[in-house]
């Protein structure tokens, strides 16, 4: 059986939490990217007004859209086709 080292930790040797600096950039970044995830299709709340009409117009012309059944939706294969032929 190993030995165990049975001297007690000072208090310099124990743990210490992370900074606060740390703790900030940290909880700034998940805030950040629970904002990113939650929604991504809706607008930000605080954009500037013109850019968060724009981005809502755009939304609700693309749902319109996917309702309608997606009228002149191509396939991948059919897009990449198009997009290439004037590389040919």
């Amino acid at each position: 059986m190993p030995a165990v080292n049975s001297v007690p930790l000072s208090a310099t040797d124990e743990c210490q939490p992370a900074s606060l600096l740390g703790s900030q950039a940290a909880s700034g970044a998940s805030d950040t990217l629970g904002a990113m995830t939650a929604h991504p299709a809706e607008p930000v709340p605080d954009a500037d007004p013109e850019e968060a009409a724009t981005a809502a117009a755009a939304l609700k012309e693309y749902r319109e859209w996917a309702a309608a059944g997606r009228p002149g939706a191509v396939s991948h294969e059919e897009a990449m086709a198009e997009l290439l032929a004037d590389t040919r």
